[in-house]
């Protein structure tokens, strides 16, 4: 874990997402620490086939499915005092945290483009609704608002081929304590 109010903010929501279940349920894994596995902080693994910054559609399949999180360029932390006694403060802060979450479509699904977007739309629903569950624990990011940003998108027909068949979104995640 990481010791900075910022950072510990975005550890704080990993954890979340690693104790959902319809996310534990994308990514196969049994418990919190197998689906730390599949989340990356900023950027995911540098790419080794020797395609620059652009991972090989080997090596993407291989990482999927996936969630990449981040602080929000903008608005993504802030502190302010709320209360003054004398020397002592009280202190209230807030951010956003982004979660782009990418997976393979499965091989059955590929030929109906529109199972495969209600999938996607059930997939992010399940998945706002676990976190909204969660909203309260310990170990927790107090989550005030969630928006899915983008998606689910479906990779385009033409770039399928180098990519691989995949659909993914963007959620903003915004906390406060």
């Amino acid at each position: 874990m990481s010791s900075g109010y910022i950072s510990a903010a975005r550890d704080r929501f990993k954890t979340t997402l690693a104790d959902c279940a319809s996310f534990r349920t994308l990514v196969s894994a049994a418990n919190r620490a197998e689906a730390l596995v599949h989340i990356y902080d900023s950027a995911l693994p540098v790419a080794t086939a020797g395609y620059g910054y652009e991972n090989s559609r080997a090596e993407m399949e291989a990482l999927r499915p996936y969630a990449r999180i981040w602080i929000a360029p903008s608005q993504g932390y802030s502190i302010k005092a709320i209360a003054t006694s004398g020397s002592l403060r009280s202190w209230r802060d807030k951010g956003e945290v982004w979660c782009e979450l990418e997976y393979d479509i499965a091989a059955g699904d590929t030929a109906d483009d529109s199972a495969v977007q209600c999938d996607g739309e059930d997939l992010f629903g399940s998945i706002i609704q676990d976190l909204l569950l969660l909203i309260g624990g310990a170990d927790y990011l107090n989550i005030t608002e969630i928006e899915l940003v983008g998606g689910p998108d479906r990779v385009l027909m033409n770039e399928r081929e180098g990519y691989g068949d995949a659909q993914g979104g963007l959620l903003r995640i915004a906390w406060e304590t």
